[in-house]
């Protein structure tokens, strides 16, 4: 909501915003929600300076300044990500972050056990395997170095910190498939919105989404509110295409209306 609401003004507000809300992750110590906001902010912010350019100049914005805006973006993303982890290491949460990438990696591992058994149909949704969750158990109290603690529900739930691997895990080869066209469909829109889109009041928000659906599809499970978010940013991938497709559509009539002024002139 802050996001949207920053959009209704200056442009610039969104980038501001964006950032103030990464400032306020860090302090809560949520390292991801703040890189993506740094990102999205970047993302924005080449929108931003592509329609100022093109507003100016009448003119295409080159290729290289856009690489150089995108390299700068690039360099704030790494420093960022250096600055989360110097303050992680100054206010006590370096502990914390290994502890999460502990049970992240431990996940993994056993995940793809079970995928090796069943690679083609999966298990089904919420998959349940004793022997597995042991083994969980097992790799996360050495990893910790405390013993690992599930409720009755979960108890031989088998989650995955990655929804590439949950979705090979319950749909099998189907359920990688989407996922993984999914990644296709972000990877293509995110760089549309970084080197091509124009600037409009909802990029900050289709940025910040788009962003964080990739960030979940390799980093968190399919379950809760990964449930929403998903068909969420699937609305924003079918409202940047069909945005997308108009732009084209109209740089090609500007492109023939130019193209006819010049062969009546000539003739």
């Amino acid at each position: 909501l802050t996001i949207l609401f920053a959009s209704r003004f200056r442009p610039w507000v969104s980038v501001i915003s964006l950032l103030g809300l990464a400032v306020v992750s860090v302090a809560l110590d949520t390292r991801s929600i703040a890189l993506l906001c740094i990102l999205a902010a970047g993302l924005s912010w080449l929108s931003i300076r592509r329609s100022s350019i093109q507003g100016t100049k009448r003119a295409a914005v080159s290729k290289t300044s856009m690489a150089v805006a995108a390299l700068i973006v690039v360099i704030t993303a790494l420093s960022a990500i250096f600055l989360i982890r110097l303050l992680g290491e100054r206010y006590g949460y370096a502990e914390r972050f290994e502890r999460s990438n502990a049970t992240r990696m431990v996940s993994a591992t056993v995940t793809w056990t079970a995928i090796k058994r069943s690679p083609l149909i999966g298990y089904g949704s919420w998959p349940r395997d004793p022997e597995l969750a042991r083994l969980r158990d097992e790799l996360v109290t050495k990893a910790k170095g405390v013993t690992a603690f599930r409720t009755t529900a979960q108890d031989d739930l088998i989650i995955a910190h990655s929804q590439f691997l949950q979705g090979w895990l319950e749909g099998g080869i189907l359920g990688l498939t989407f996922f993984g066209y999914l990644a296709w469909l972000l990877f293509r829109q995110l760089t549309w919105l970084s080197l091509i889109s124009p600037f409009t009041s909802l990029t900050p928000l289709i940025a910040f989404l788009q962003l964080l659906c990739a960030w979940n599809l390799v980093f968190s499970p399919f379950s809760g509110a990964q449930r929403v978010y998903i068909p969420a940013t699937c609305v924003f991938i079918c409202y940047v295409a069909a945005k997308s497709g108009e732009l084209k559509w109209m740089q090609n009539q500007r492109a023939y209306s130019y193209a006819t002024t010049r062969f009546a002139g000539a003739t």
